[in-house]
């Protein structure tokens, strides 16, 4: 059954110091959002004590609603949050790259908080209205912060009568008042360039949360595709980055890791906020175990 929701369960989490477990979500279907978001127990992981791994899990804070790798459209990721925000999970959107007019749709439609990928066509920071910005500087860096929040502290105008709902807020004045707290703002560095200028990126005001690209950053360094054993300077790169992250405070997010040994390595390497699964891939997973399964029986 859907739960009240008050605000940001990401948010709340991650700054009482627990880590969040999340699912990222690629197909376009509210009933699979309403899926995810209402699996039993899925709140969060209780961690006030880091050491070991005596931790509870009572899962899940967050659904990342990919619009980069997904096919979802833009009315499709409205109702995407509208479906998952009623169960006390926070809807997170990766936008498929950074342009304003698309910080402003996901966050009007009520997202708790955007992801922000790598992009390719390099342009100022005053065209961030016009076109696409790689997240390769710290003025891009601050261009995203700006554009995700409202006056003095941004740019962003108002306007939607949708996204106070998602946070479970009676009035457009109490989203006024509350949204430049609660929205998160996560962006990815994974362009050699990227790296480069990481530490004035990460320490850039009003980003919230570091996240890395593993696969993205080894094409970016020259290096064939790779997913699972990324070359020495990639993994040095990555460490680097998740050392200049810890040292300004910033929250971490981490790749999808779908296994308990893929979670306590997140959690050893200091990141809070923890993919732990994707939609399509589930299914897949499912329905291929299915398969066998009853192929063995014949």
């Amino acid at each position: 059954m859907p739960a009240n929701i008050n605000g940001s369960p990401l948010r709340n989490a991650l700054e009482e110091g627990r880590y969040a477990l999340g699912v990222q979500m690629v197909m376009p279907s509210a009933h699979v959002a309403r899926v995810i978001a209402g699996i039993p127990g899925l709140t969060f992981i209780s961690g006030g004590e880091r050491k070991g791994y005596a931790i509870t899990f009572d899962w899940k804070k967050y659904v990342l609603v990919d619009l980069e790798h997904g096919g979802m459209s833009d009315t499709e990721m409205h109702t995407a949050i509208h479906s998952i925000a009623p169960f006390g999970v926070s809807p997170i959107v990766r936008l498929p790259s950074c342009e304003g007019w698309l910080i402003k749709r996901a966050l009007d439609a009520g997202a708790h908080g955007i992801v922000i990928p790598m992009v390719s066509t390099p342009v100022s920071e005053t065209q961030l209205t016009e076109g696409c910005l790689p997240l390769d500087t710290q003025e891009e860096a601050a261009a995203i912060a700006a554009a995700a929040r409202f006056p003095p502290q941004g740019i962003r105008g108002f306007g939607s009568t949708y996204s106070r709902d998602a946070f479970g807020w009676s009035s457009d004045d109490e989203y006024l008042t509350k949204a430049n707290d609660e929205i998160v703002v996560a962006i990815m560095i994974e362009t050699q360039r990227g790296f480069q200028n990481a530490e004035e990126i990460i320490n850039t005001k009003g980003i919230d949360i570091k996240m890395t690209g593993e696969t993205d950053m080894c094409l970016s360094m020259g290096y064939p595709l790779t997913q699972h054993n990324p070359p020495g300077e990639v993994v040095d790169a990555i460490q680097r980055i998740t050392y200049l992250a810890k040292a300004a405070g910033k929250w971490q997010g981490g790749r999808i890791r779908p296994s308990t040994d893929g979670v306590r390595e997140m959690m050893s390497k200091g990141i809070q906020m923890i993919g732990v699964g994707l939609d399509a891939w589930a299914l897949r997973d499912v329905l291929t175990a299915a398969v066998k399964d009853a192929e063995t029986t014949s």
